[in-house]
């Protein structure tokens, strides 16, 4: 269930980026649900990866100190300390 999940996340994310642009905050809410998907899979490099594309966006728009910018944050430290990094 989780693959078809995570398929059916990226295919939202992909035509909401196109629709709306890649910084649009649905799209990044969108973006921090893939990472929490990918790290809960196992699949903790991809994650990551995700999570940092996310907040280079975030950091720029809506800000460091925005209260989606600072969950995506804690979602990632999260991450980091599961991986003990």
């Amino acid at each position: 269930m989780k693959a078809k999940f995570l398929r059916a996340l990226c295919s939202v994310i992909f035509r909401w980026s196109i629709a709306h642009g890649a910084e649009d905050a649905a799209v990044l809410k969108e973006r921090d649900g893939k990472a929490v998907a990918l790290a809960e899979k196992g699949r903790v490099d991809e994650a990551e990866k995700e999570f940092r594309a996310d907040l280079e966006i975030r950091h720029r728009k809506p800000g460091p100190e925005h209260p989606d910018t600072l969950h995506t944050r804690s979602n990632r430290a999260g991450l980091l300390g599961l991986q003990e990094k």
